[in-house]
C-alpha cells in the first residue's frame, strides 16, 4: 500500500507539473501547474453555476427540477470525458523512464493503477465542481434533502468519475495498441478515433434534440418532453437521479457498484499485458526508403504558412483540439440547412404566441451571433503556436526572417481558418433561419473582427505564457496556461458583448452591431500594436 501511494503521489505531481508554464525551478513549475489547476477549477465552477441556475430557474417552476439535475449529471459525465479521453494515452501509457518503471519492485497493476488514479483525481475534481453547484440550485429551488442531499451528491460524484476514467482508459489503450502495431499510421489512427468520438457525440446530441419534438413543450409548460428526452437517450442518468431524489438506497448502491466494478475489472485486464504494451510502444523502426529530390524555391511568408499548416493538419491532437469548433460550426450549419423546414415550423410556433413570441424572435440574430463568437473563441491555434516550436525555436529565430513575418504567419493562419469557417457558416445559417441580409452582414463583420482579436491576442498570450519544455505536443495543447487564459479571455469578451447588447437593447441589433464592431476594431488595433511592441521583446527573450 505504501508503494502504491508513493507511485500515486509521483503520478499526480507529474500531472500537475505538466500543466505548468515554462521550464525552470521545480517550485516555479509546481506553482504554475497548481495555478493552472485552480484556473481550470474556477472555469468549471463558473460553467456549472451558470447552467445550473439557468436550468433550475427555468425548469423549477414547471415542476422539472429533476430534469435540471439530470442534465447536470449528464454534463458531469460527458464534459470531463471531452477533455481527458486521450489523456490516458500520454499519461497511463507513457513510455518515459520505461527502464526505471519496469525495474520497480511493484506489480504492473500497481504502476498502472497509480497512473490511472492520477487521471481519475483530475476527472473527479471536474465532476464534483459540476455537481455541487447543481445540488445548491436544487436546494435553493426547494428540491429538499438539506445538507444530507449535498453530501450524497458528493459521494455520487466519487463513483460517477470512474465512468469517464474507464472510457478514457479503453480509448487510450486501443489507440496505443494500434500505434504500437502500425507506427507509420500513428496520426491517421489518432485522427480517425477522434473523428469517431466527435461523430458519436454529434449523433447523441441530434437524437437528444429530436426527442424534444418541435420544442413547444417548454412554451406550453409541459416538462414531460424534456424529461423523456434525457431519460430516453441516457436511462442510467434518469435512474441515478431518481435514486438520489427518491431516495432509493439499494438502487443507488447498485449504480455505484456498476460504476466501480467495471473500472477495476478492465484495469486488471489491461495490467496483464501492461509491461508488454509499454515495451512495444517504446520500440521504433528505422526507415530505409529515403529518396533525394529537388527542393523548390519560394517566399519566406509562404514557407511559414505552409509550416503552420503542416503542423496543424499533421498533428491529430492539434487538429482535433484547436480545430474542433470548426467541425462543430460547419456541421451545425449544414444540419440547420437540412432541418430548415423543422426550424421554420418551430419559429412559426413561437411567433404564434403573440407579443412575447415576437420579442423572442427579435433575439434570434444576437443569439446566433453569440453561438458563432463562442465557437470562434474556442479556436486556440495561435495561443500554442510558439510553445509548439519547443526546442526547435532557435531555428526559427536564427532564420533570415523578420519577427513581424513570423507573427503574421502564426496569427494569420489562425485567422485564415476562422475566417473561412465564418464565411461558409454564416450564409448557411442565414438561409436556414430566414434572416435578413443586414443580419448576415453584421454577423460576418463581427465574427471576422472577433476572430482577428482572438488570433492576435492568443499569440501575445502565448508569448507571455510559453510552455517550451513539454514532453509532447499533446501536453502543450491540452495543459498549457496560455490555452486556458486565451479561452477565458474569449469568454470574457463574449460576456462583455452580451452585456453591451442588453445595455443597448432599446437601440436594436443594427446599432448594437455598429458599436460592437467599432469596439472590436479598436481592440484588434491595440492587440496588433501590443504584439508588435511588447510581443517582439518577449519573442527575443525566449
Amino acid at each position: 500500500m505504501k508503494a502504491f501511494l508513493a507511485l500515486l503521489n509521483v503520478s499526480f505531481k507529474n500531472l500537475i507539473l505538466t500543466t505548468g508554464n515554462v521550464g525552470g525551478r521545480k517550485k516555479r513549475k509546481a506553482a504554475t501547474g497548481m495555478g493552472s489547476l485552480v484556473l481550470i477549477s474556477l472555469v468549471m465552477l463558473y460553467i456549472s453555476a451558470m447552467y445550473s441556475f439557468m436550468l433550475g430557474s427555468t425548469l423549477g417552476p414547471l415542476g422539472g427540477l429533476d430534469v435540471m439535475l439530470m442534465a447536470m449529471t449528464l454534463m458531469a459525465t460527458l464534459f470531463p470525458l471531452v477533455f481527458t479521453i486521450f489523456a490516458a494515452q500520454s499519461l497511463v501509457f507513457s513510455t518515459k523512464d520505461l527502464d526505471l518503471v519496469l525495474s520497480l519492485p511493484v506489480s504492473a497493476f500497481s504502476v498502472m493503477l497509480a497512473r490511472l488514479m492520477a487521471l481519475y483525481l483530475e476527472i473527479l475534481l471536474m465532476v464534483e465542481l459540476l455537481l455541487i453547484p447543481a445540488g445548491v440550485v436544487w436546494l435553493m429551488q426547494g428540491g429538499g434533502g438539506g445538507i444530507g442531499f449535498l453530501l450524497l451528491l458528493v459521494v455520487t460524484g466519487i463513483f460517477l468519475a470512474f465512468v469517464p476514467t474507464l472510457i478514457a482508459l479503453i480509448f487510450g489503450g486501443l489507440i496505443s495498441l494500434l500505434i504500437s502495431r502500425f507506427q507509420r499510421f500513428k496520426n491517421l489512427f489518432t485522427t480517425l478515433f477522434s473523428l469517431l468520438v466527435l461523430a458519436g457525440v454529434m449523433v447523441l446530441v441530434l437524437n437528444f434534440n429530436a426527442s424534444f419534438g418541435s420544442g413547444a413543450e417548454l412554451l406550453t409548460g409541459d416538462i414531460e418532453g424534456f424529461r423523456a428526452a434525457i431519460g430516453g437517450a441516457f436511462p442510467p442518468v434518469q435512474w441515478l437521479v431518481q435514486a438520489l431524489t427518491g431516495p432509493s438506497p439499494l438502487v443507488l448502491l447498485a449504480i455505484f457498484a456498476c460504476c466501480l466494478l467495471p473500472f477495476l475489472f478492465i484495469t486488471w485486464l489491461f495490467s496483464l499485458s501492461y509491461k508488454k504494451l509499454l515495451t512495444m510502444l517504446a520500440s521504433h523502426k528505422l526507415k530505409s526508403d529515403y529518396k533525394l529530390g529537388a527542393v523548390k524555391g519560394g517566399s519566406s511568408g509562404g514557407a511559414l504558412f505552409r509550416k503552420e499548416a503542416k503542423k496543424f493538419f499533421g498533428t491529430p491532437a492539434y487538429l482535433l483540439n484547436a480545430g474542433i469548433s470548426y467541425f462543430l460550426l460547419i456541421a451545425a450549419s449544414v444540419v440547420a440547412v437540412i432541418f430548415k423546414g423543422t426550424i421554420g415550423e418551430f419559429l412559426g410556433e413561437i411567433a404564434s404566441v403573440g407579443a412575447e413570441g415576437q420579442m423572442i424572435l427579435s433575439y434570434l440574430p444576437p443569439i446566433l451571433l453569440l453561438v458563432l463568437l463562442f465557437f470562434a473563441g474556442l479556436t486556440f491555434i495561435s495561443c500554442v503556436s510558439i510553445s509548439l516550436e519547443g526546442k526547435t525555436l532557435w531555428i526559427l529565430k536564427e532564420a533570415p526572417i523578420g519577427t513581424g513575418r513570423i507573427f503574421f504567419a502564426k496569427a494569420g493562419f489562425n485567422f485564415l481558418l476562422s475566417g473561412i469557417t465564418i464565411v461558409v457558416c454564416v450564409p448557411l445559417v442565414t438561409y436556414a433561419f430566414n434572416l435578413w441580409l443586414a443580419d448576415m452582414a453584421a454577423m460576418l463583420v463581427l465574427g471576422l473582427l472577433f476572430s482577428l482579436l482572438v488570433s492576435t491576442a492568443g499569440l501575445f498570450i502565448n508569448l507571455l505564457l510559453p510552455r517550451m519544455d513539454a514532453e509532447n505536443d499533446t501536453i502543450v495543447i491540452k495543459q498549457s496556461a496560455s490555452v486556458i487564459v486565451t479561452m477565458l479571455f474569449s469568454f470574457v469578451m463574449v460576456g462583455g458583448l452580451v452585456a453591451l447588447f442588453f445595455a443597448l437593447q432599446g437601440l436594436g441589433f443594427a446599432l448594437f452591431s455598429v458599436i460592437a464592431g467599432a469596439i472590436l476594431a479598436v481592440l484588434c488595433l491595440l492587440a496588433i500594436l501590443l504584439l508588435n511592441t511588447k510581443g517582439r521583446k518577449l519573442f527575443a527573450a525566449l
